[in-house]
């Protein structure tokens, strides 16, 4: 018999790659026992509903591939136990939360190919981080000397941006990252020999 985790993964599975259009009903936000919710690649619009932002235990959420468009809200980091969180190729705009560096449980979070803009927050700083994805967008200002803390980062991925200043040293701490992708921005001066301390680095 299905775990109720694996039957809410059945059902996410069942929802995402079709052809849903309309609004995400806020209804959702009330589901407290929901932990995964997969909507990706249908034709989903209107802005996230505020109210999934306050499920307790929702630990997996991918609205990626839609049309959906507003901001992201600063209640995402209510989500204390989201491990994944995936917005890419939507029509998000505005700016990424200055709270973003409060979310501490992720993992995984996504914001590739949207209209964000303004700079990367300065203490975007996650424990569990794996994955940072920002490629794609319309950011602004120098990378963050903090995401050279992101001990556990195996993917950094800043490209297509309008970032400037230099690459921080210190993103030679990053000795699980394996791909570091910084390509299409405004970056100047010189390549840190630091990131010849990254000696998981497969793909610069």
């Amino acid at each position: 018999m299905l775990s109720l985790v694996d039957s809410l993964y059945c059902v996410c599975s069942e929802l995402q790659g079709n052809g849903l259009s309309g609004r995400i009903p806020d209804e959702i936000g009330d589901c407290f026992a929901l932990k995964i919710l997969n909507l990706e690649r249908n034709q989903l619009s209107g802005e996230i509903p505020r109210r999934i932002y306050w499920n307790e235990v929702l630990q997996f959420l991918w609205l990626g591939d839609n049309l959906l468009v507003g901001t992201l809200s600063p209640d995402m980091c209510q989500l204390t136990g989201l491990w994944c969180f995936n917005v890419q190729r939507n029509n998000l705009t505005g700016s990424i939360p200055d709270n973003i560096g409060d979310c501490k449980s992720f993992q995984i979070l996504d914001l590739s190919y949207n209209q964000l803009t303004g700079e990367i927050p300065f203490d975007i700083e996650f424990p569990q981080l794996v994955t940072l994805a920002l490629q794609g967008n319309k950011l602004t200002g120098r990378i963050p000397e903090a995401i050279g803390l992101i001990q556990l980062l195996s993917i950094l991925d800043l490209s297509n941006n309008h970032l400037t200043g230099t690459i921080p040293p210190i993103l030679g701490n990053l000795n699980y990252t394996t791909m570091l992708m910084l390509s299409g921005n405004n970056l100047t001066g010189s390549i840190p020999p630091e990131l010849g301390n990254m000696s998981n680095l497969k793909y610069l």
